[in-house]
């Protein structure tokens, strides 16, 4: 495989991922795993197990998704430094 399609391949691959964070709400998902880091740092959360719980969960999706493709975004990137 020659370096110009690897390079094409690549720019697919970061256009897909583009696409990906729209149909998963990337910037929707950042935002509201923000707001929830920023419960769940408020002490009087803990007052209420139930809601705490459910934040908890709540943030362990959104990380998951968030997280996937901040990783996704950066290894392409950092592949088509390489070449």
């Amino acid at each position: 495989v020659e370096v110009g399609e690897l390079k094409a391949r690549l720019k697919q691959m970061l256009m897909r991922i583009g696409a990906l964070g729209g149909i998963f709400d990337y910037e929707g998902r950042k935002e509201r795993l923000e707001e929830v880091l920023l419960r769940l740092e408020d002490p009087g959360i803990w007052n209420d197990p139930q809601e705490a719980q459910k934040l908890g969960q709540e943030r362990a999706s959104l990380e998951a998704t968030v997280t996937l493709l901040d990783s996704l975004d950066l290894r392409a990137h950092d592949a088509r430094e390489f070449l």
